[in-house]
C-alpha cells in the first residue's frame, strides 16, 4: 500500500472455534454469520463505518489464515523483527 510491490495489508475478522468442533455446528454458525453480514441493515451500518462485509466459507477462512501466517512469518523474518 505504501508503494511496495507484492505487499498488501488489510484488516479482517472471522469467527473461529475450538479444534474438533463438529462440522454441523461449523456450518450452522457460518450460515448464520453470513446471513447476518449480508442483512441490509447490518451491511449498511458496517459500510457506513468503512467495513465491507464479505462472508466466506470455513475453508476459505482457513486458507486466508494460513496465507496470512505465511506472509507475516516471512515479512517478520526478513525484517529481523524479534519479540520484546
Amino acid at each position: 500500500e505504501a508503494g511496495l510491490p507484492g505487499y498488501e495489508s488489510s484488516a479482517w475478522q472471522g469467527i473461529v472455534g475450538p479444534r474438533g468442533l463438529p462440522r454441523a455446528i461449523v456450518d450452522r454458525v457460518n450460515a448464520e454469520a453470513n446471513r447476518a453480514v449480508h442483512a441490509r441493515e447490518l451491511s449498511e451500518r458496517l459500510q457506513a463505518d468503512g467495513v465491507w462485509p464479505a462472508g466466506s466459507t470455513p475453508d476459505e477462512l482457513r486458507a486466508l489464515i494460513r496465507k496470512e501466517i505465511a506472509q507475516w512469518r516471512d515479512t517478520i523474518s526478513r525484517a529481523g523483527i524479534k519479540p520484546e
